[in-house]
Protein backbone atom coordinates (compact mmCIF):
# COMPACT_ATOMS: atom_id res chain seq x y z
CA UNK A 1 0.00 0.00 0.00
CA UNK A 2 0.90 3.61 0.06
CA UNK A 3 1.15 6.79 1.73
CA UNK A 4 1.12 10.33 0.67
CA UNK A 5 3.05 13.45 1.82
CA UNK A 6 2.38 17.06 0.48
CA UNK A 7 5.86 18.91 0.17
CA UNK A 8 6.35 22.36 -0.45
CA UNK A 9 4.47 21.91 -3.98
CA UNK A 10 5.07 18.22 -4.65
CA UNK A 11 3.03 15.33 -3.68
CA UNK A 12 5.96 12.60 -2.60
CA UNK A 13 4.77 8.86 -2.81
CA UNK A 14 5.98 6.19 0.26
CA UNK A 15 5.57 2.13 -0.23
CA UNK A 16 4.62 0.47 2.82
CA UNK A 17 4.99 -3.46 2.28
CA UNK A 18 3.60 -5.64 4.90
CA UNK A 19 5.94 -8.49 6.51
CA UNK A 20 3.58 -11.27 5.37
CA UNK A 21 4.50 -14.01 7.94
CA UNK A 22 4.97 -11.41 10.91
CA UNK A 23 0.99 -10.33 9.92
CA UNK A 24 -0.30 -14.24 10.06
CA UNK A 25 1.17 -14.78 13.55
CA UNK A 26 0.33 -10.92 14.84
CA UNK A 27 -3.57 -12.16 13.51
CA UNK A 28 -3.39 -15.31 15.47
CA UNK A 29 -1.86 -13.95 18.86
CA UNK A 30 -4.58 -11.28 19.08
CA UNK A 31 -7.17 -13.57 18.35
CA UNK A 32 -6.12 -16.81 21.00
CA UNK A 33 -8.08 -15.22 23.63
CA UNK A 34 -11.25 -14.43 21.24
CA UNK A 35 -11.80 -18.28 19.89
CA UNK A 36 -15.06 -18.82 21.60
CA UNK A 37 -16.59 -16.15 20.50
CA UNK A 38 -15.29 -15.55 17.43
CA UNK A 39 -17.62 -16.47 14.72
CA UNK A 40 -21.78 -15.09 13.94
CA UNK A 41 -24.40 -15.83 12.06
CA UNK A 42 -26.80 -13.34 10.65
CA UNK A 43 -30.45 -14.11 9.33
CA UNK A 44 -32.82 -11.51 7.82
CA UNK A 45 -36.36 -12.03 5.58
CA UNK A 46 -35.87 -12.91 1.64
CA UNK A 47 -39.09 -11.30 1.51
CA UNK A 48 -38.34 -7.73 2.76
CA UNK A 49 -34.83 -8.48 3.47
CA UNK A 50 -32.86 -6.00 6.27
CA UNK A 51 -29.28 -6.44 5.21
CA UNK A 52 -28.44 -3.92 7.99
CA UNK A 53 -24.02 -5.63 7.73
CA UNK A 54 -24.09 -4.97 4.11
CA UNK A 55 -25.72 -1.44 4.17
CA UNK A 56 -24.05 0.23 7.37
CA UNK A 57 -20.27 0.32 8.75
CA UNK A 58 -21.62 1.39 11.89
CA UNK A 59 -24.78 -0.55 13.55
CA UNK A 60 -26.52 -0.13 16.98
CA UNK A 61 -26.71 -4.14 18.52
CA UNK A 62 -30.65 -3.24 18.76
CA UNK A 63 -30.84 -3.55 15.30
CA UNK A 64 -29.20 -6.75 14.99
CA UNK A 65 -31.46 -8.37 16.64
CA UNK A 66 -34.66 -7.16 15.36
CA UNK A 67 -38.16 -9.39 15.88
CA UNK A 68 -40.76 -10.17 12.92
CA UNK A 69 -43.13 -6.86 13.25
CA UNK A 70 -46.80 -8.28 14.01
CA UNK A 71 -49.43 -8.22 11.30
CA UNK A 72 -52.46 -6.65 12.23
CA UNK A 73 -55.07 -7.46 9.68
CA UNK A 74 -57.45 -4.49 10.84
CA UNK A 75 -54.97 -1.65 10.92
CA UNK A 76 -54.86 1.25 8.46
CA UNK A 77 -51.37 1.37 8.17
CA UNK A 78 -50.56 0.70 4.31
CA UNK A 79 -47.62 -1.94 3.39
CA UNK A 80 -46.38 -4.68 6.11
CA UNK A 81 -42.40 -4.32 6.04
CA UNK A 82 -41.17 -6.73 7.82
CA UNK A 83 -37.52 -6.00 9.40
CA UNK A 84 -36.41 -8.98 10.72
CA UNK A 85 -32.85 -9.54 11.42
CA UNK A 86 -30.90 -12.02 13.97
CA UNK A 87 -27.36 -12.04 15.12
CA UNK A 88 -26.25 -15.22 17.19
CA UNK A 89 -23.11 -16.53 18.08
CA UNK A 90 -22.24 -20.04 15.91
CA UNK A 91 -19.46 -22.70 15.88
CA UNK A 92 -15.93 -21.66 15.37
CA UNK A 93 -14.79 -22.77 11.93
CA UNK A 94 -10.95 -23.12 11.78
CA UNK A 95 -10.70 -23.35 8.31
CA UNK A 96 -12.34 -19.65 8.21
CA UNK A 97 -9.57 -18.56 10.64
CA UNK A 98 -6.89 -19.64 8.79
CA UNK A 99 -8.08 -18.17 5.94
CA UNK A 100 -8.40 -14.80 7.68
CA UNK A 101 -4.86 -15.35 9.08
CA UNK A 102 -3.36 -15.51 5.68
CA UNK A 103 -4.58 -12.57 4.62
CA UNK A 104 -7.79 -14.07 2.27
CA UNK A 105 -10.59 -11.78 3.50
CA UNK A 106 -8.19 -8.33 3.07
CA UNK A 107 -10.17 -5.68 1.75
CA UNK A 108 -13.35 -7.36 3.32
CA UNK A 109 -16.09 -4.95 4.65
CA UNK A 110 -15.48 -4.34 8.24
CA UNK A 111 -18.44 -3.31 11.03
CA UNK A 112 -18.70 -1.56 14.40
CA UNK A 113 -21.25 -2.43 16.48
CA UNK A 114 -22.35 -0.48 20.00
CA UNK A 115 -25.07 0.13 22.31
CA UNK A 116 -26.14 3.04 24.28
CA UNK A 117 -25.30 4.33 27.49
CA UNK A 118 -27.57 7.33 28.37
CA UNK A 119 -26.92 9.17 31.53
CA UNK A 120 -28.58 12.02 32.85
CA UNK A 121 -26.08 15.27 32.95
CA UNK A 122 -24.67 16.36 35.90
CA UNK A 123 -27.43 14.30 38.14
CA UNK A 124 -24.78 13.51 40.37
CA UNK A 125 -24.09 17.20 41.43
CA UNK A 126 -27.25 18.16 41.57
CA UNK A 127 -28.69 15.53 44.11
CA UNK A 128 -25.60 14.56 45.74
CA UNK A 129 -25.78 10.83 47.35
CA UNK A 130 -29.66 10.37 46.86
CA UNK A 131 -28.76 7.30 44.52
CA UNK A 132 -30.81 8.48 41.85
CA UNK A 133 -29.09 7.91 38.63
CA UNK A 134 -29.55 7.60 34.54
CA UNK A 135 -32.96 7.80 33.11
CA UNK A 136 -36.38 8.22 35.17
CA UNK A 137 -35.49 10.77 38.08
CA UNK A 138 -37.66 13.57 36.77
CA UNK A 139 -39.55 14.84 39.72
CA UNK A 140 -38.82 17.47 43.17
CA UNK A 141 -35.11 17.91 43.99
CA UNK A 142 -34.77 19.85 47.42
CA UNK A 143 -38.60 21.28 46.51
CA UNK A 144 -37.35 21.81 43.00
CA UNK A 145 -38.97 20.39 39.56
CA UNK A 146 -36.33 18.96 38.11
CA UNK A 147 -35.85 17.57 34.80
CA UNK A 148 -32.31 16.77 33.43
CA UNK A 149 -30.71 16.14 30.00
CA UNK A 150 -29.36 13.38 28.74
CA UNK A 151 -26.03 12.46 27.11
CA UNK A 152 -25.75 9.58 24.63
CA UNK A 153 -22.34 7.86 24.52
CA UNK A 154 -21.41 5.55 22.01
CA UNK A 155 -19.66 2.24 23.39
CA UNK A 156 -17.95 -0.49 21.08
CA UNK A 157 -19.14 -3.79 21.60
CA UNK A 158 -18.07 -5.78 18.69
CA UNK A 159 -15.59 -5.41 15.53
CA UNK A 160 -16.70 -6.96 12.91
CA UNK A 161 -15.13 -8.85 9.50
CA UNK A 162 -17.82 -9.13 7.08
CA UNK A 163 -16.12 -12.12 4.33
CA UNK A 164 -19.65 -12.91 2.68
CA UNK A 165 -22.53 -11.98 1.53
CA UNK A 166 -26.41 -12.28 2.30
CA UNK A 167 -27.56 -15.43 0.44
CA UNK A 168 -30.08 -17.85 0.69
CA UNK A 169 -29.36 -21.12 1.63
CA UNK A 170 -30.87 -24.43 1.18
CA UNK A 171 -34.53 -25.30 3.59
CA UNK A 172 -34.60 -21.95 4.69
CA UNK A 173 -37.30 -19.07 3.55
CA UNK A 174 -34.32 -16.40 5.17
CA UNK A 175 -31.33 -14.93 3.79
CA UNK A 176 -27.89 -15.98 5.62
CA UNK A 177 -24.84 -14.15 5.64
CA UNK A 178 -22.29 -16.75 6.95
CA UNK A 179 -18.89 -16.56 8.65
CA UNK A 180 -18.73 -13.35 10.11
CA UNK A 181 -15.37 -12.65 12.06
CA UNK A 182 -15.62 -10.98 15.19
CA UNK A 183 -11.72 -9.23 15.90
CA UNK A 184 -10.62 -7.84 18.61
CA UNK A 185 -10.31 -3.66 18.44
CA UNK A 186 -6.42 -3.65 17.05
CA UNK A 187 -6.87 -5.83 14.10
CA UNK A 188 -9.80 -3.96 13.18
CA UNK A 189 -7.65 -0.54 12.90
CA UNK A 190 -4.81 -2.97 11.42
CA UNK A 191 -7.49 -4.32 8.91
CA UNK A 192 -8.60 -0.63 8.22
CA UNK A 193 -5.51 0.28 7.30
CA UNK A 194 -5.10 -2.36 5.03
CA UNK A 195 -8.26 -1.47 3.23
CA UNK A 196 -6.66 1.74 2.76
CA UNK A 197 -9.17 3.72 5.50
CA UNK A 198 -7.28 5.83 7.89
CA UNK A 199 -10.01 7.70 9.31
CA UNK A 200 -9.85 5.23 12.09
CA UNK A 201 -6.19 5.63 12.58
CA UNK A 202 -5.88 9.13 13.28
CA UNK A 203 -6.62 9.33 16.91
CA UNK A 204 -5.58 5.85 17.79
CA UNK A 205 -1.89 4.11 19.26
CA UNK A 206 -0.94 2.15 16.37
CA UNK A 207 2.70 1.01 17.40
CA UNK A 208 1.87 -1.90 18.32
CA UNK A 209 1.70 -3.09 14.64
CA UNK A 210 4.26 -1.11 13.18
CA UNK A 211 7.06 -3.25 12.75
CA UNK A 212 4.30 -5.33 10.60
CA UNK A 213 5.73 -3.22 7.63
CA UNK A 214 8.49 -2.44 5.55
CA UNK A 215 8.61 1.49 5.75
CA UNK A 216 10.97 2.70 2.59
CA UNK A 217 12.12 6.49 4.16
CA UNK A 218 12.60 7.57 0.76
CA UNK A 219 9.99 8.62 -1.89
CA UNK A 220 8.83 5.93 -4.90
CA UNK A 221 7.75 8.82 -6.63
CA UNK A 222 7.31 12.30 -6.44
CA UNK A 223 4.51 13.94 -8.30
CA UNK A 224 4.25 18.12 -8.94
CA UNK A 225 0.53 19.15 -7.10
CA UNK A 226 -0.52 21.13 -9.93
CA UNK A 227 0.17 18.31 -12.52
CA UNK A 228 -2.19 16.39 -10.86
CA UNK A 229 -4.65 19.27 -10.33
CA UNK A 230 -5.19 19.83 -13.85
CA UNK A 231 -5.64 15.96 -14.81
CA UNK A 232 -8.25 16.41 -12.20
CA UNK A 233 -9.33 19.70 -14.21
CA UNK A 234 -9.41 18.30 -17.50
CA UNK A 235 -11.82 15.06 -16.01
CA UNK A 236 -8.76 12.47 -16.50
CA UNK A 237 -9.27 11.56 -12.88
CA UNK A 238 -12.50 11.20 -11.66
CA UNK A 239 -12.05 13.02 -8.48
CA UNK A 240 -11.41 16.22 -6.80
CA UNK A 241 -9.25 18.41 -5.29
CA UNK A 242 -10.69 18.34 -1.55
CA UNK A 243 -10.58 14.48 -1.42
CA UNK A 244 -7.21 14.31 -2.28
CA UNK A 245 -6.12 17.07 0.19
CA UNK A 246 -8.52 14.85 2.95
CA UNK A 247 -6.22 11.96 1.68
CA UNK A 248 -3.08 13.32 2.48
CA UNK A 249 -3.88 15.04 5.49
CA UNK A 250 -4.70 11.67 7.01
CA UNK A 251 -1.49 9.79 5.26
CA UNK A 252 0.71 12.17 6.54
CA UNK A 253 -0.36 11.61 10.21
CA UNK A 254 0.19 7.85 9.62
CA UNK A 255 3.49 8.83 8.11
CA UNK A 256 4.69 10.75 11.33
CA UNK A 257 4.17 7.23 13.61
CA UNK A 258 6.51 5.43 10.56
CA UNK A 259 8.89 8.26 10.47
Amino acid sequence: MYLYEKQNNNINIYDLELDNKSIIEFRKQLMSNELEKSMYIASTSSTTPNKILEEKNEVKINDLNMKTTPIVSFSPVSTYVNRFHSFKLCKTKEDVLINYYKGNYQGKKLVKVYKEDIKANNIDDIIMDMNFKGIGVEGFINNKYYIPTYRRKKIMIYYLLITEKYSLTPLSNDLKMQNIISIPKSLYLLESLLNGDLSELEDENIDEFLELFYFYDKPILTVPYDYLKKIIDYGLIEDNKNKIEEKIDKCEKILKKFK
